[in-house]
């Protein structure tokens, strides 16, 4: 049987959509926090519209900061 993962990250339902916030809202657990938003910016709280199955979405914005490293 598959062990059931428990979410860390916050959710909520808007217009029917699951939506999760970034991992970057929460340097302590995330794990891409050298990613996380400069100049000011503690944490990351963009919202991404997920599947059911999600336990963590990485942002766009925090994902394009990757590639600028």
């Amino acid at each position: 049987m598959a062990k059931k993962i428990k979410n860390v990250w916050k959710t909520k339902e808007v217009s029917g959509k699951r939506m999760m916030i970034c991992q970057n809202s929460n340097l302590d657990k995330s794990k891409y926090p050298d990613w996380a938003p400069d100049e000011g910016e503690a944490s990351c709280k963009e919202w991404v519209e997920v599947g059911v199955d999600s336990t963590a979405v990485l942002c766009s914005f925090c994902t394009m900061r990757s590639l600028h490293l």
